[in-house]
């Protein structure tokens, strides 16, 4: 390093890292960051904002869609309007931030002197879900027509229509009786507080079988019923397949984003060279925050493929698909090698990660406390369908707010925290670049050997 980059003052002193003027964070514009493609967007300011898209689909999927209606639905209250609201929600934010990252990646491109045609690459998850979108509304406009037409033949002439429904009923209550007693053949014998429970409710196994009639109502649409709007029947479903497409194709997009966009010129600081087989498998050593986002992404890829195929085998040969799952044993190796070389570059230990653990755990605990003190009441909720107390409930519900919390928090952290400009047991401090993390002053890493350091 030399006496001149030693010696300059900072430019932000809350930032030192930050040794180019156009990096710092004041000069940051979010308006046209995110709305005005025809700028230019420097490395620092591009990786903001593409975090801060990230994360806005992050808290609609899990803190929103799953956390939130789930915390909701546990409380007893009715969570059907909720979800509707959610789905589209949920939908739009998926569409909106996409579109929102196409821009930010133009700009970083522009800014890299690259053609910002690359940036089309981003597109991709949202054209292919507004096809499917398109696909399932023509799919279920045709279903509605067929429904309609159905809906007009019985409003025409009902005597007639209720006729010939007349034989196709008794046929399926004839089919349903029969599965009903090989059901209650096969059936497991119902414990005797359970027999207590029934009859003390006035109520039967016999009960919960439903009559011959609604057995009939489940086989198919019935146009006695009025229609569903073509909001509920048509829109709702379409909305629904946007989300999924976008999620699975943006992942490997994503490592194309954090290993060439944001890097494209490389301006940041410089670790040493490692290929992604080597990320994923070695705990030792140290890994930016980049390069633990792409394992990361990769960890993820390659479980979505493990299902994928776990879920051909047991179309193909069942007993074959457990052991297709052997296969996710080495992601917990991948995930815990990169955790470990992030944390040290953080200066800290690999036994940090077990802090969201050693949480989740306590509470853990004090949640098989409620329901030893709550046994009786827990036990008949869970074997004859009876209602949970609320103090396990509550319990249930602090658990999974410490386990996602806990880890989302260690998430965070290991995706955004600066590393620790030192050499350190683990490794050699990365080298600064134009606008990488500055070292203190004075500072002159000592196995600093630029031929070991990608340029």
């Amino acid at each position: 390093m030399s006496d001149a980059i030693a010696s300059q003052s900072a430019l932000d002193p809350d930032r030192p890292w930050i040794t180019d003027a156009e990096q710092l964070p004041s000069k940051m514009n979010w308006f046209d960051t995110f709305f005005n493609p025809t700028g230019k967007t420097p490395t620092l300011h591009f990786t903001r904002a593409w975090t801060v898209l990230f994360m806005a689909q992050l808290i609609s999927v899990f803190f929103i869609g799953w956390l939130l209606t789930g915390i909701i639905s546990i409380a007893g209250a009715d969570t059907a309007a909720l979800e509707v609201g959610e789905g589209y929600f949920i939908a739009l934010v998926f569409v909106i931030t996409t579109v929102m990252s196409y821009i930010i990646h133009v700009r970083r491109l522009n800014h890299a002197g690259r053609s910002p045609l690359w940036a089309i690459i981003v597109l991709i998850p949202v054209l292919v879900a507004l096809g499917q979108f398109t696909g399932t509304l023509i799919q279920k406009s045709a279903e509605y027509d067929e429904r309609y037409s159905a809906r007009a033949e019985f409003l025409e002439d009902p005597a007639a229509w209720r006729a010939n429904r007349l034989v196709e009923q008794r046929e399926a209550q004839e089919k349903a009786a029969e599965e009903r007693a090989k059901a209650r053949e096969e059936a497991p014998e119902v414990p005797e507080m359970c027999k207590a429970a029934n009859a003390n409710s006035g109520g039967g196994n016999g009960n919960r079988g439903g009559g011959g009639r609604g057995d009939f109502g489940n086989r198919g649409p019935n146009a006695e019923q009025p229609l569903d709007t073509k909001e509920k029947f048509i829109l709702r479903p379409a909305a629904a397949g946007v989300v999924q497409p976008i999620m699975m194709l943006s992942l490997p997009i994503m490592i194309w984003t954090l290993l060439w966009v944001a890097r494209a010129p490389l301006q940041g600081a410089q670790y040493p060279k490692r290929g992604i087989a080597k990320i994923l498998t070695t705990p030792t050593g140290r890994i930016s925050r980049l390069q633990y986002i792409a394992g990361l992404v990769t960890i993820l890829i390659l479980g979505g493929v493990i299902f994928m195929i776990q879920g051909i085998v047991a179309s193909i040969a069942p007993p074959a698909a457990a052991l297709v799952l052997l296969a996710l044993v080495p992601l917990l190796w991948f995930g815990f090698s990169i955790t470990a070389k992030r944390l040290h570059d953080l200066g800290k230990s690999a036994f940090f990660m077990a802090w969201p653990w050693i949480f989740s755990a306590g509470v853990a605990v004090f949640t098989a406390l409620i329901v030893f003190l709550n046994m009786q009441a827990f036990m008949f909720a869970q074997t004859c369908g009876g209602e949970m107390p609320i103090a396990v409930l509550a319990a249930f519900i602090l658990l999974g707010i410490t386990v996602v919390c806990g880890h989302l928090g260690m998430l965070f952290m290991l995706c955004t925290a600066g590393p620790e400009m030192v050499d350190n047991k683990h490794g050699p401090a990365p080298i600064p670049g134009k606008t990488g993390a500055q070292y203190p002053e004075g500072y002159q890493p000592e196995s600093a050997d630029g031929g070991m350091f990608a340029s």
